[in-house]
């Protein structure tokens, strides 16, 4: 009896740098399983650490650029691998991804939606989404709320999207990680809030710090512990916030850190000041380790959480609710204990791992039965666009 061969997947991102993306391309391709199928990974800005954890799980990854002077070369890497299935998870306003794919002939393309157009303030398809989806021939959207998005702004039909909910890791024991509170010189009774995520306008640490600076006039001993990657400006923008406020001695902006589970066991509580998310896997690391979480209502969040079961929902923007919601908790910490242990036991029964790499995998295995499957923008999706521009 033959052994079907395996299903040759090709993952790529715009970046391999640490992030909530990237970590979810290496959890995809180091995950699904090995028998079924072969992962490659490409990457067209930026290695990083999470392209040298790849590589040392022994997945090949290739630099893919998009230039025009590097073009033949792309596709030729992609044709010598020729893969089954092309999975972009690029958040490039552009086709670039899914034009190499088609020019290498591969017979699966499929594109992931990961935010709720926080770039397209007037929530109108552009033409490169309409070029890029006509080589398409499946949507994964990281939540529903996403997935809805992608249906009414895109025009995509619905049967074309498929929702693949993030999932967290298992925490390593509490203990086994470095002890946080004692490299910042916290002690014990100190309350301390987090924040992991990107120093970027979009994450609203400004928000956050400013609705900290009120805690601490009702909570003198919390501590604000933030990290993650920055874009260029914006640590030194919110240093000088701090500054400004004059709360320093309590605010901690730390860089990147691989060793999360250090952080989060260090916490108290998780806030989470988002002006705009998609499906955030810093949330769901929160819950996975047990913390109570504040955010703000916005994207796929509300999906994660339950307003007054995991947590308390704020809008966004909104420093004085945000506030006022840090301090309840703070004062009160039996809710913080049944706030954790809901959100934990909600990762477990929802947001696992291995459910993720799961649907992705179910995905694949589809789409490779039928490669011949038309791409999004069928001629249901045109004559839908057609009728809606004539008021039908």
């Amino acid at each position: 009896m033959s052994i079907p061969p395996r299903i040759r997947v090709w993952l790529h991102a715009d970046s391999l740098e640490s992030g909530g993306l990237e970590k979810n391309v290496e959890t995809i391709a180091t995950g699904l399983p090995k028998d079924t199928f072969e992962p490659y990974v490409s990457w067209s800005w930026r290695d990083g650490v999470v392209g040298d954890r790849i590589r040392a799980a022994g997945i090949p990854v290739f630099h893919l650029p998009h230039a025009p002077e590097f073009r033949s070369s792309s596709v030729g890497v992609l044709r010598r691998a020729s893969p089954t299935v092309f999975h972009s998870f690029s958040c490039a306003k552009h086709a670039h991804d899914t034009d190499l794919a088609a020019d290498a002939g591969i017979p699966c393309v499929v594109t992931f939606r990961g935010n709720i157009r926080h770039w397209d303030p007037k929530l109108e398809v552009q033409p490169w989404e309409q070029k890029r989806n006509a080589r398409t021939h499946r949507i994964t959207a990281c939540c529903q709320t996403v997935a809805d998005y992608c249906a009414r702004i895109e025009g995509v039909e619905r049967d074309r999207i498929t929702t693949v909910l993030n999932g967290a890791p298992e925490p390593p024991p509490r203990g086994t990680t470095a002890d946080l509170r004692a490299e910042l010189g916290l002690t014990p009774l100190s309350f301390v809030v987090g924040y992991l995520a990107r120093y970027r306008k979009l994450k609203a640490h400004d928000v956050l710090i400013r609705a900290f600076a009120q805690v601490l006039a009702v909570r003198p001993d919390s501590h604000l512990v933030c990290s993650g990657l920055a874009d260029d400006g914006v640590l030194e923008e919110l240093r000088s916030l701090v500054a400004e406020l004059g709360v320093a001695n309590r605010i901690h902006l730390l860089d990147s850190r691989d060793d999360v589970s250090a952080l989060y066991y260090g916490f108290d509580l998780y806030a989470h000041a988002s002006r705009s998310e998609g499906f955030s896997n810093s949330i769901l690391e929160a819950m996975a380790h047990g913390l109570p979480v504040v955010a703000t209502r916005v994207g796929g969040t509300a999906e994660a959480l339950e307003d007054g079961v995991t947590a308390a929902l704020v809008e966004p923007g909104d420093a004085e609710a945000l506030a006022s919601a840090i301090i309840r908790a703070a004062g009160n910490p039996d809710l913080r204990i049944a706030w954790g242990q809901a959100g934990r036991s909600a990762v477990s029964q929802r947001f696992t791992m291995a459910s993720m790499i799961a649907g992705y995998a179910d995905v694949y295995r589809s789409l490779a039965t039928r490669p011949g499957e038309a791409p999004t923008t069928g001629l249901r999706s045109l004559f839908g666009r057609l009728l809606r521009g004539f008021g039908g």
